[in-house]
This record gives C-alpha cells, structure tokens and sequence, in this order.
C-alpha cells in the first residue's frame, strides 16, 4: 500500500502551523495555513453574535502563541513513543492509476481475442463478440458467424500490435486503436501487411464485449 508523509510545522512567528506533503495538489508541496480556517470561523461568529444567535466563547486559536500547541504538535510527529514520524496511508488508488489499469484490462482483452482467432478457437472467440457486434472490412460487413467462418479460411503465422491507444468516452464504452502487422493468407491469397485497427468495447452485465472492430491496410 502506498504511503505519503505529512508534516505538521509550527511557524516562526506562531500564527498558526504549515500542513506539507508531496501528496497534496497541483504536483508541487502545498502549504495549509490553519489560521486561514480559524480566521473564517471567528468571522462567522462574529457574524452570529451581531444577530443574536451565538453567545461568546473564548477560544485559543492556532494563532496563538502556546506551548502547549506546539508540544502537541511535536508528539503528533513524533509518535507518542518517540517512535516513527506520523504517515498516513492512501487506501484508494488514484485517478491515473485507475485508468491505466482499464486501459491495459482492454488491451488484454484484444489481445485474447486475437489469440483465439489465430488458434481457430471458435468458442473462445465468440465469448469476446456482443451479439449485435459488427466489423467492417474493405471485403464489407461481417458479424459474428461471419467473423468465424472466416476464421477458418485464414492462416494467421504471427502478428505483432504497436502504437496501441486506448480512450473511454463514457465509463462503459472503451475505444482501442492500434496497428497490426501480421503474417497471413485467407483461402490461398496473401494478406500480410500491417492494418490500422480499431475495436470498440461496451461493458455489458459486468463484462466487456466487443461490439465494433475494423481493419484497413497502411499505405
């Protein structure tokens, strides 16, 4: 599990402390003034006792100077043993780290689909197919018994993908695209070249499907 370190700095001029980690926004560390947060609540205090809704109360803020803040500070970071300095672990994973893990799921996906239509496995191939898929060909449309006739008229020897993006319009719909170079004939005629390539896959009852794929050679 991930783990980031936060600091809790008292400042110089004990107005307050600075909250600092590399986990924070914008990439760099950020500084959290807590006398920012006080300052607003005594302002909405104050707004509160002007209508008469809040009775005064004394409060000792951050900005204060106060030893005893700053002790408690210190034993914060150090840990009340002494021992290792306050960590916080991050339990989620991030937005990034999110999305590359879907990107390679459908990366995998095509792949094994690939794979079963070079071991002419019919079945496995028709797993990753939805039922209204479509592919569109230079030779025109084919469904899913039509992806597996042909299957079986072609002779796939090998096949590399490269330049393989992957982008999700909506949470449930994966648009992949890549280049393909293979080695192949289809009943007799050589196809070997290298393809543009796209695939679209829809989420479907917890599992992605594939319900879009074309092909056209490079020039």
């Amino acid at each position: 599990m991930p783990h980031h370190l936060y600091e809790i700095r008292p400042r110089k001029d004990h107005r307050g402390v600075d909250l600092i980690s590399d986990a924070l926004p914008f990439g760099q560390p950020v500084v959290w003034r807590a006398k920012r947060n006080q300052q607003r609540s005594q302002l909405r205090r104050r707004r509160a006792l002007r209508k008469g809704v809040e009775k005064p109360r004394q409060t000792q803020g951050l900005n204060q100077k106060s030893p005893t803040n700053e002790k408690a500070i210190h034993s914060l970071l150090r840990g009340t043993d002494g021992g290792c300095p306050l960590c916080f672990g991050q339990a989620t994973r991030s937005p990034s780290a999110k999305s590359d893990a879907q990107e390679t799921a459908i990366s995998d996906l095509e792949i094994s689909a690939w794979e079963a239509y070079k071991g002419k496995q019919a079945d496995a191939l028709k797993k990753y197919y939805a039922t209204d898929y479509c592919g569109v060909y230079a030779e025109g449309f084919k469904t899913v018994d039509k992806e597996v006739a042909d299957m079986e008229k072609t002779d796939l020897r090998d096949y590399s993908l490269a330049d393989t993006k992957v982008a999700f319009p909506e949470a449930k719909v994966a648009v992949i695209t890549y280049k393909v170079t293979m080695h192949s004939t289809f009943a007799g005629q050589d196809t070997s070249g290298t393809y543009n390539s796209a695939s679209v896959w829809i989420k479907r009852s917890g599992k992605w499907l594939t319900v879009f794929h074309t092909e056209a050679k490079a020039q």
